[in-house]
C-alpha cells in the first residue's frame, strides 16, 4: 500500500466516531449495504442525499469499499481490510486471521438485499429487542477461535476417552445425555 493511502486508512481509522463504529460493524453483519438500505436504517428522517454524503465520508477515510455494477443501479458498501482489522481489535466483530473485504456474489446480492431490507423493518418495529441476529453471512466467516464441532463422542476404540459404563447403542443420544 501507498504511504499516503496507508496514512489516510490511519486518519479515517483514528477519526472514527462511536456511531460510525456501530455503523461499520451493522454493514459487516450483513455483508454489504445499499445506498437506499442505509438511508432507510440509518438516517430515515433526513434525505437520501444525506446518507449518500455519509458514505461517501466513509469512502474517502478508506473505511468502506464502493461496487456498482451499472449507472442506474445502487451501490454497494463493503467494508475494507484495514476496517476489518479495526473492528476486529475493538472486539465488534469475529474474524479470520486472512481477512479479506467479502465477495458479492451477484446471483445472491438481491436475495441479501431483500433479507437485510426485512432486517431493518423488523428492527423498526421493535422485533428484535434483547435478541441478536446473526446472518447466514456471520455464520460462515470463519473466526480465529472457530474449532470444529465434535457431533459423535469418541468410539470405544479411542484412549483418550475413558469408559462409560451407561453408554448406549446410540452415540449421540449417548453424547447429548452424558
Amino acid at each position: 500500500m501507498r504511504p499516503e493511502a496507508q496514512s489516510l486508512h490511519n486518519e479515517g481509522l483514528l477519526a472514527l466516531d462511536p456511531r460510525d463504529v456501530d455503523i461499520l460493524a451493522y454493514i459487516h453483519s450483513n455483508k454489504f449495504i445499499t445506498t437506499k438500505l442505509f438511508h432507510q436504517k440509518f438516517h430515515p428522517k433526513h434525505s437520501l442525499w444525506t446518507a449518500c454524503i455519509h458514505l461517501n465520508r466513509l469512502v474517502e477515510k478508506g473505511l468502506v469499499l464502493r461496487f456498482r455494477n451499472l449507472p442506474n443501479e445502487d451501490s454497494f458498501y463493503c467494508l475494507t481490510r484495514p476496517s476489518l482489522r479495526h473492528l476486529s481489535g475493538l472486539a465488534r466483530i469475529l474474524i479470520s486471521p486472512e481477512v479479506r473485504s467479502p465477495r458479492i456474489n451477484l446471483f445472491e446480492r438481491e436475495h441479501d438485499k431483500r433479507v437485510l431490507a426485512t432486517r431493518i423493518q423488523i428492527e423498526e418495529a421493535g422485533g428484535l429487542e434483547g435478541l441478536t441476529w446473526l446472518s447466514d453471512y456471520e455464520m460462515h466467516i470463519p473466526t480465529q477461535s472457530a474449532h470444529p464441532i465434535r457431533l459423535n463422542p469418541p468410539t470405544k476404540s479411542d484412549p483418550k476417552r475413558p469408559p462409560n459404563p451407561t453408554e448406549s447403542a446410540h452415540p449421540v443420544v449417548a453424547f447429548l445425555k452424558g
